[in-house]
């Protein structure tokens, strides 16, 4: 991958819209990461197979000659590797489940794929209570009916700062504003220094957004794609817009604990948003951090 990347990012060096040359970069290395995890995912599992014939053929050996310790060393060398094997396997679906903890030794597979079993068909809505009261199981008519409840959700209900209704807030003479040093301070384009302070201080094990990339992904190459990721984030802050791949966000419903899951009111939406999204805000929460606390 550290040689591919910097081919991908000469492919489109001569984008000039930057938001848009990130998108197609890193389309190009989820393409590339995808047929890479396939080939790798398919060599492991015939390598597993091929462990389970000999590990078998060995048993069948052991069961005749028990006290022989060159076939013993063998067969605990291949046991080792089989449960190397297993235990990446695990890793994943432990992701996956979103499992917030894990005993080494003591809790299974079988554990972990039936808690992302159950985690899928929780969140699947096969029934849903409407807002008349009726009850349906028609795919269309839940989906509508999520449409409608999240765009109330999420719609902006007053952008007018001058309405009363904010008083408390801007009229309060308890609140002094920021100078003009601190506020220069808090306005700009974000530096790679304050990009990466952001990166680094975020949670691995995280969903990523709808690109498929995890804040490890960009930790770890991020001497890579570090001067794409600023110049395409503050491209976004020029002309006043984020890349769609940036600005794009996919709604999971998480059903409230103990709470049935035919209304939509007991299913709280999380939204998943991309890495470069997350880098973006936090740098500029950490700004706003900085000011705030000299002001205070």
């Amino acid at each position: 991958m550290c040689e591919n990347i910097p081919a991908f990012i000469e492919k489109y060096r001569d984008v000039s819209d930057l938001g848009l040359k990130l998108d197609v970069i890193k389309m190009e290395i989820r393409s590339f990461t995808v047929q890479y995890s396939k080939r790798k995912a398919r060599l492991e599992k015939d390598k597993e197979k091929q462990l389970l014939i000999k590990l078998n053929d060995l048993q069948e050996k052991l069961c005749s000659s028990r006290n022989d310790l060159n076939l013993l060393n063998e067969y605990y060398t291949l046991k080792a590797k089989l449960e190397k094997l297993s235990n990446k396997k695990i890793k994943g679906t432990i992701l996956r489940s979103k499992a917030r903890w894990y005993e080494n030794g003591k809790k299974k597979s079988k554990y972990f794929l039936h808690l992302e079993k159950r985690n899928f068909f929780r969140k699947k809505i096969s029934k849903l209570k409407l807002s008349n009261g009726e009850e349906t199981d028609d795919a269309e008519t839940i989906i509508e009916e999520e449409k409608t409840f999240d765009k109330n959700l999420y719609s902006t209900r007053n952008v007018n700062p001058n309405d009363s209704e904010f008083d408390i807030f801007f009229n309060n003479n308890l609140l002094t504003p920021l100078n003009e040093e601190q506020s220069k301070k808090c306005e700009g384009v974000l530096t790679e220094h304050e990009c990466y302070q952001a990166l680094k201080h975020m949670d691995n094990g995280k969903s990523p957004g709808s690109d498929g990339f995890t804040c490890e992904f960009y930790k770890f190459f991020w001497d890579y794609v570090k001067q794409n990721v600023v110049e395409s984030i503050n491209y976004g802050f020029e002309k006043r817009q984020l890349s769609i791949c940036q600005r794009r966000g996919i709604i999971t419903l998480v059903p409230k604990k103990d709470k049935p899951t035919n209304l939509l009111g007991n299913l709280r939406p999380i939204s998943l948003l991309n890495t470069d999204y997350k880098i973006a805000t936090k740098a500029i929460a950490k700004r706003l951090e900085a000011v705030l606390l000299q002001h205070w």
